[in-house]
């Protein structure tokens, strides 16, 4: 996948490759191990497209246990802990650098609304019930604080890495350009 800055899709067209005989078909979009790039190098379909899984992931949890409006908002959180917010940060080291996050837009981001309507939805409270309020009652930190987290943990990761492994050759080349 070709990425480019620029909006004219034409300028891409342009550009023909080849494996062996046969020309490389073009695409806006390419999914890898379950994370979607665009051309533009953007991965905000990504994050986007996680968050409606970890929506559908909740439901379908929700549908298959028994009194699931009897279990307790302390083992739902754990359940969402553990089952729904895994698939919400996936491969978020990565796709997390694509938003500018900011305390007072953060609830606007999918991730976030997909958090907060599903701990609304435990609690039993109205959809326009304070996410703020929501969290503290939780204890719950928002979705982008675990990703930056988990990008810092990884930026140490590929830092500790020893020199002449691939992941470190990328990343010194990445940060030289």
């Amino acid at each position: 996948m070709i990425l480019s800055n620029s909006k004219n899709r034409s300028l891409l067209d342009k550009h023909y490759f080849y494996f062996g005989p046969q020309p490389l078909e073009s695409a806006n979009e390419y999914k890898y191990l379950g994370i979607v790039f665009n051309n533009r190098g953007k991965l905000n379909i990504a994050a986007e497209n996680l968050a409606d899984k970890a929506c559908k992931a909740y439901f379908a949890l929700k549908s298959k246990l028994p009194y699931s409006n009897c279990i307790a908002v302390e083992k739902w959180v754990r359940l969402f802990n553990s089952l729904i917010s895994p698939i919400m940060t996936y491969g978020s080291e990565i796709w997390i650098s694509d938003f500018n996050i900011n305390l007072d837009t953060a609830d606007k981001l999918p991730f976030e609304k997909v958090q907060n309507m599903i701990m609304k939805n435990v609690l039993g409270v109205h959809g326009k019930a304070s996410n703020l309020a929501l969290r503290t009652e939780l204890e719950l930190d928002p979705v982008c604080f675990i990703s930056y987290k988990l990008m810092f943990k990884y930026y140490a990761r590929l830092t500790d890495i020893e020199v002449g492994k691939q992941p470190k050759i990328l990343f010194i080349k990445i940060c030289i350009h």
